[in-house]
């Protein structure tokens, strides 16, 4: 299984901020109460949706995942915004809409995809699926217990590429060649995560490092990231490397001519959203006492930077936290691992909704 995590780590690495969603006019924020219960408010912090599921996540193409019951019990379902069940909880995991289609799993370890009805157009099959856009979706699979494959499918679970993994170098879709040109299928240019007109994508080093292209498959931006986020806002995310590619050093954003226009000292930056961008750092290990014993952990701390590089909100006081959406940023102040509930802030960092 190891190929297959590796693959699975890279993709995370070029394309984090893949996940974000068009801009929702009527965007709606999942909330919990002190039942347990989860409901949604708007962004006044109005409740709109009753707290009313024993799970709930954020709305994407007017339909949410939501969850009903426990451990072995557990089954998600989706909503639309007036909080109606339009699709009955009945699978094991889901993933939101993209491009009229989400993943779901019914067995473990086998996904398929279901339109706004809730039928199935794409059979489950045992690969770990990626979102669709642009009627393409990124896959792995698996081939045997040491390799794996990316797949580039359609709408209709056709494979338009199929790419081996060839181990500790895994490539996305998309690879940079030695001679510094894009090495894939045209037709899977559409499995790439472009943003803005660019895309990230690897070389083919041992320790691959990250490079830009545009739609055309031209490399514009050369190798030289350990990671790198998406274009959002004009600028983009990137981890530095030493010349081996092997070791990691600090983060900073970079323009569409490759200027790094703000250096940070951080352990991780997030695409700007709504005009501010997520940093995170991490404080020193500390031993720990838990209910299995001793165990290693340590603190983060986070803030919200402007696009000169400075502090915009300091978020010291909170465990946890996410980058802005719709106006709206949420954050814990008991780490959700903890059982701790959402709030949410402004860009002023005022409290729209306090978590009880």
């Amino acid at each position: 299984m190891r190929v297959r995590w590796i693959a699975l780590c890279l993709l995370m690495c070029i394309s984090a901020a893949a996940s974000s969603q068009a801009k929702d006019p009527n965007p709606l924020f999942p909330i919990m109460n002190d039942e347990v219960l989860w409901g949604y408010i708007d962004r006044t912090g109005k409740v709109v949706i009753e707290p009313k599921f024993d799970g709930a996540d954020y709305f994407s193409e007017g339909l949410a995942p939501i969850k009903s019951g426990f451990g072995e019990a557990t089954k998600y379902g989706f909503i639309d915004k007036t909080g109606k069940i339009v699709i009955e909880p009945r699978f094991r995991e889901v993933q939101g809409f993209s491009d009229g289609l989400a993943a779901v799993s019914v067995v473990e370890e086998r996904w398929g995809y279901i339109d706004e009805t809730g039928k199935f157009v794409i059979q489950p099959r045992k690969w770990w699926p990626g979102d669709f856009r642009n009627g393409r979706a990124r896959m792995v699979v698996d081939t045997d217990a040491y390799s794996a494959e990316l797949l580039c499918i359609d709408k209709t679970g056709n494979v338009i590429v199929r790419e081996p993994v060839p181990g500790e170098g895994s490539q996305s879709f998309g690879a940079i060649s030695p001679t510094g040109k894009l090495r894939i299928d045209k037709k899977a240019l559409p499995c790439l995560d472009f943003h803005e007109g660019l895309a990230a994508v690897p070389n083919t080093d041992e320790y691959a490092r990250i490079a830009y292209v545009n739609e055309q498959g031209k490399v514009v931006i050369p190798p030289k990231f350990r990671c790198a986020q998406d274009f959002s806002e004009g600028l983009a995310a990137v981890q530095l490397t030493d010349e081996s590619g092997f070791e990691a050093l600090g983060w900073g954003y970079i323009d569409k001519n490759a200027k790094m226009v703000i250096e940070l000292e951080c352990d991780q930056a997030e695409s700007f959203s709504d005009g501010l961008a997520l940093v995170r750092t991490y404080g020193e290990q500390e031993q720990v006492d838990t209910v299995d014993g001793d165990s290693w952990a340590r603190s983060e701390y986070y803030k919200f930077i402007d696009k000169t590089g400075k502090t915009a909100i300091d978020l010291s006081k909170y465990h946890y936290a996410e980058s802005f959406r719709d106006g709206l940023a949420r954050v814990w102040i008991v780490s959700p691992e903890l059982g701790g509930a959402p709030s949410y802030i402004d860009k002023t960092g005022k409290f729209i909704w306090k978590a009880e």
